[in-house]
């Protein structure tokens, strides 16, 4: 995976150095794939400081993932996260919107919600660089994996497709089991 990711499009959380590595690959535009229910289990990792979280987003065919993707990565790195978060859940409101310009003024409206500071849509939208980058890893990513299914997670390098349909606590077992040892403690204790 290290050798796919382009770290000037990295959408991120945590701490760089935690001795485990989270990535997340999903569209920016799949609102039904329990973003939101992955981040309970797997934002307390973070926030300890056991696991940094890259989210690599995926287009998908037929709609304004990559325009979702660019507005993500335009913004300061410290942001990107948030904002691809917002863009995730708001899905609806401008995932389908097939005309440019409503689907431009839907995704301003999103942005411009909440405490996340603004970006200038159509300057980021017009980033020919950062949309080629986007769309290479993207390919780079389908190639080097295969992947066929989202969200994706990658946990410690071990992938598991639709880990929005895991159960919380086997999702969390399994990123309990990659820390190292004396990192293993869980709600229910030490894992076996």
């Amino acid at each position: 995976l290290e050798r796919v990711l382009d770290s000037s499009l990295g959408i991120t959380a945590g701490r760089p150095d935690a001795p485990l590595s989270l990535t997340l690959a999903m569209s920016p535009s799949c609102g039904s794939c329990g973003l939101e229910k992955l981040m309970q289990v797997v934002e307390p990792f973070v926030a300890s400081g056991d696991a940094h979280l890259s989210v690599v987003p995926l287009r998908a065919p037929g709609d304004a993932s990559v325009e979702a993707s660019l507005l993500a990565v335009c913004a300061a790195p410290e942001t990107r996260f948030a904002r691809f978060r917002k863009l995730v859940a708001a899905a609806v409101r401008w995932g389908s919107i097939a005309e440019e310009a409503q689907r431009r003024r839907a995704f301003a409206d999103v942005l411009s919600e909440g405490d996340i500071p603004p970006v200038d849509v159509d300057a980021c939208l017009r980033n020919g660089t950062a949309r080629a980058a986007l769309q290479r890893q993207h390919d780079d990513i389908i190639v080097a994996t295969g992947l066929t299914a989202q969200p994706v997670l990658f946990i410690g390098g071990e992938r598991r497709e639709e880990a929005d349909a895991l159960p919380a606590d086997e999702l969390r077992w399994l990123i309990l089991a990659q820390l190292p040892p004396a990192r293993r403690v869980g709600s229910r204790g030490p894992t076996p």
